[in-house]
């Protein structure tokens, strides 16, 4: 069950950051229209908790496999 709850949170995380990069990428469109823009991880969660770092990567790699 606590899997299930942390793959949820990652897929939930990974949402709001895929969201994040599509408004940045809209306002960047003009001039760079396949730009994705680098994201980094901070904060004791995602450093050490494996589940959800791993679990945001994977789901963002699906939208954004470059």
């Amino acid at each position: 069950m606590a899997q299930n709850v942390l793959q949820r949170e990652a897929e939930e995380l990974a949402h709001l950051a895929h969201l994040v990069v599509e408004r940045l990428r809209r306002d960047a469109s003009d001039s760079r229209p396949d730009w994705i823009p680098d994201l980094a991880f901070t904060g004791s969660i995602l450093e050490h908790v494996a589940p959800i770092r791993e679990g945001i990567v994977r789901a963002l790699r699906r939208e954004h496999p470059s």
